[in-house]
């Protein structure tokens, strides 16, 4: 039964007429408990070029959140829930290069302890991010079909359904419009429809290469605001082994305009490039990178038609879509005989990746 507890405390003060005084409105004190009893039934069976597995998995799980500061607004929760997931393989050939799957899962994602925190953190003088106590945790719904060609080339077609998916609205206070609140909600529901195909692929035995493409169509509800359009991706990363102990990678990514729960999007690309030099023995390693070399990418445009003329305001340009340089030493004393660790791993995938 894994049991998390988090206490924190955050103390603001004010300089006023030479003394500091407490702040009560910016200072936070957060108890946060969370119990997770979970359950679980598996089965496997092969026949022939087939293989079925099937599955449930049960959790209850006891919120017990406690604010010092505002201790109203500290919401327990109490809730038991069941996932079910199921696959099929079937083995083209002999040989069990080629195969065919179809699988469906089921999965929770529960709110972080900072989105259920009250607490409004502020980013600066006129922005402030707010907690939510009552979210709910979201459940989505996967159904997909995948053919591997060759154990290398995989290609899936699905449809995804998410309830109650987290995000953050935004708006403005009734006193001052200049001051923006970012606060966490639950999202109606969101479905997608994907193609996904990945190809790698060794040009050389100096140059490798891996191609993914992505097409789908997403519908997003929230209250009477309906989201949809479908949306391109595609990322090719290329890696290259030079002379002299030179390594070179080349990534290649682009969105298109699509659309992301309640967010609208604008398409970019982005180009990184990385250079790496290995010295003395392989001991010290030299490496020089730039991220977004051709510096573009202003992704967000709009979050819904109520909150248009807000962006058209308020718009903002991503940090990790910046323009970034980077370079770095590392050295290997290498002192003492090597030593193996062994990896251990408890659990199973579903609650690892929950």
């Amino acid at each position: 039964m894994p049991y998390t507890e988090m206490d924190t405390e955050l103390d603001y003060e004010k300089f006023i007429q030479n003394q500091w005084i407490h702040n009560s409105e910016l200072s936070d004190h957060y108890l946060y408990r969370e119990g997770v009893f979970a359950a679980y039934f598996s089965f496997s069976a092969n026949y022939q070029r087939m293989v079925w597995k099937a599955g449930v998995r049960m959790e209850n799980t006891r919120l017990r959140p406690h604010s010092y500061i505002r201790p109203e607004e500290s919401v327990k929760q109490n809730y038991t829930d069941f996932f079910p997931s199921a696959s099929i393989l079937y083995h083209l050939n002999t040989q069990k290069k080629h195969m065919l799957t179809a699988a469906y899962t089921r999965k929770i994602s529960r709110p972080g302890f900072n989105e259920l925190n009250p607490y409004r953190v502020p980013m600066n003088n006129y922005a402030y991010v707010i907690g939510n106590p009552n979210l709910k945790p979201a459940y989505s719904d996967n159904l997909s079909f995948t053919a591997i060609l060759h154990n290398v080339y995989p290609a899936s077609v699905g449809y995804n359904q998410t309830k109650g998916s987290v995000n953050q609205l935004i708006f403005t206070d009734k006193d001052d419009e200049e001051i923006l609140y970012y606060q966490f909600a639950n999202m109606d529901r969101s479905r997608s429809f994907y193609l996904s195909v990945n190809a790698p692929y060794k040009f050389f035995a100096w140059w490798n290469s891996s191609t993914n493409l992505n097409v789908g169509y997403s519908i997003n509800k929230e209250k009477e605001e309906t989201f949809r359009g479908a949306y391109f991706m595609g990322r090719m990363n290329n890696s290259f082994v030079l002379p002299e102990k030179w390594f070179l990678e080349a990534n290649f990514m682009y969105y298109s305009d699509g659309v992301m729960s309640i967010w609208k999007m604008k398409s970019y690309n982005m180009l990184d490039l990385l250079v790496k030099k290995v010295f003395f023995n392989n001991r010290l390693i030299a490496t020089v990178s730039v991220n977004n070399i051709l510096d573009s990418g202003k992704a967000i445009i709009k979050a819904s038609t109520n909150q248009e003329e807000f962006y058209k305001r308020f718009g903002q340009r991503t940090g990790n879509m910046m323009r970034t340089y980077r370079f770095s030493l590392l050295y290997n004393f290498k002192v003492g005989k090597d030593i193996k660790v062994k990896k251990v791993q408890t659990g199973n995938s579903e609650e690892r990746d929950r």
